[in-house]
């Protein structure tokens, strides 16, 4: 009878544990950034700040005028560095959306991490 009760308990874990993999849990964070900026001048932000430097980063959407709108990987660190610059002033706002996936460690492979970086560029 222990051996039954026994058998049946790790039957109702491994129930358990497979369920909370087979979920598709992404969560999503979402960061506003409001930035002036010298015309001529670069902007750097350092994506590791966000995320790990094994995440994934991609442009959604480009600014409408730039001179430089581009993502790199430090040499150093590993980690994604987005960098801007724009040789005009404009009374516009210049945005660019940044998107950065990457995994949970220990946590399922289907769980991912998401965070999507607005940044609102006033140029003087």
């Amino acid at each position: 009878m222990k051996k039954f009760i026994l058998q049946f308990s790790f039957l109702i874990c491994g129930i358990v544990l497979l369920q909370s993999c087979s979920k598709n849990n992404q969560e999503t964070k979402y960061v506003n950034l409001d930035e002036n900026i010298q015309a001529g001048s670069t902007y750097s932000l350092n994506l590791g700040t966000y995320a790990d430097r094994t995440a994934v980063a991609s442009i959604t959407t480009q600014a409408s005028d730039y001179t430089v709108s581009q993502l790199d990987k430090d040499a150093a660190s590993g980690c994604s560095i987005y960098h801007f610059s724009t040789d005009s002033k404009t009374k516009e706002k210049q945005t660019v959306v940044l998107n950065l996936t990457g995994k949970k460690s220990g946590q399922c492979s289907r769980n991912d991490n998401k965070t999507v970086i607005s940044i609102n560029f006033t140029v003087q």
